[in-house]
């Protein structure tokens, strides 16, 4: 199945009807059965993942499938059981959780400069990205390029959207924040008790505890963002590497420390993923080994 991109080229051409791709969207969406969505999103995954169909063709093939979509009005199609049970054969769940709101925008190049439209349920031209007039950057297309823009009915903002797919070349992107998706099994591999040491008054008496529990979606969110750049999972502090030191046993082990102490948080804290740093058993206890914790460059500096 498609993985989700947040950014991306012109898709390469790949064997798939449009009819199947508008599951593929309606699959990346996370639609339920008779669950609409606006066709804009709908068409917009098509376009940025699959290929440069153009959205009267996806209109059109959409009105003339009832067995899949019903129109329920203002360009919402709602999906069929029908289409449900379709989509339920594609297997696992996208890697990532889009948002029916989604926001895209798509850009060309044209000589020195940029054409791009941001589908936001509507068309939004702008050139160099500053808003533009539809029919005014239609002429300046016309005028530089000398490609021919249909004279049909569509709408100026459709007819740049048209040339920008249109081209051997154009970009896009996701707009919109949107949100991984962990699986359970992942959450459970990259658990880690974030141990936090306490030191009675004038004893060095030693207990583990956990005050608060953590966020471990956000901890394996971390971990795998690391994983892209680095499949060895080096420590951030020494670079201590599990994988490289015990093979297969190592792989993917490494522990989270949060730079705030539990003892500092309440429940209207929001841990980020930047409030988290990557670290090996060893700078992880050193961290802990004095009141307050010492921080990343402390122990950095300490192993020059």
């Amino acid at each position: 199945m498609i993985k989700i991109q947040t950014l991306g080229q012109k898709p390469k051409s790949v064997n798939i009807s449009a009819e199947k791709s508008l599951l593929i969207a309606a699959w990346a969406y996370g639609l339920k059965e008779n669950e609409s969505i606006h066709r804009f999103p709908l068409f917009a995954f098509v376009q940025s993942h699959i290929t440069n169909a153009l959205e009267e063709n996806l209109q059109g093939l959409i009105e003339k499938n009832p067995l899949n979509w019903t129109p329920v009005g203002k360009g919402n199609y709602k999906l069929t059981s029908f289409a449900f049970k379709q989509i339920l054969d594609f297997g696992s769940p996208p890697n990532v959780i889009l948002p029916k709101n989604i926001v895209y925008t798509f850009k060309r190049q044209i000589e020195n400069s940029e054409i791009s439209v941001t589908i936001d349920e509507r068309y939004v031209v702008k050139e160099d990205n500053r808003l533009a007039k539809a029919d005014v950057v239609v002429e300046n297309i016309v005028r530089t390029t000398k490609d021919y823009i249909p004279t049909n009915r569509t709408s100026m903002p459709r007819k740049v959207f048209n040339w920008v797919l249109s081209g051997d070349e154009y970009y896009w992107t996701i707009d919109t924040k949107i949100e991984e998706r962990i699986s359970l099994e992942d959450i459970e591999r990259f658990k880690d008790l974030d141990e936090e040491e306490v030191f009675p008054e004038g004893k060095e008496k030693f207990s583990v505890h956990k005050s608060k529990e953590r966020n471990q979606k956000l901890v394996a969110i971390k971990k795998q963002k690391a994983l892209l750049v680095n499949p060895n999972l080096p420590c951030e502090i020494c670079k201590f590497s599990f994988k490289e030191q015990y093979g297969e046993l190592g792989d993917k082990f490494i522990e989270a420390h949060h730079i705030f102490p539990i003892s500092e948080l309440t429940e209207a804290t929001e841990t980020k993923l930047e409030d988290l740093i990557l670290v090996c058993s060893n700078c992880h206890k050193m961290m802990h080994r004095r009141r307050p914790w010492l921080v990343k460059e402390e122990i950095e500096r300490l192993l020059k």
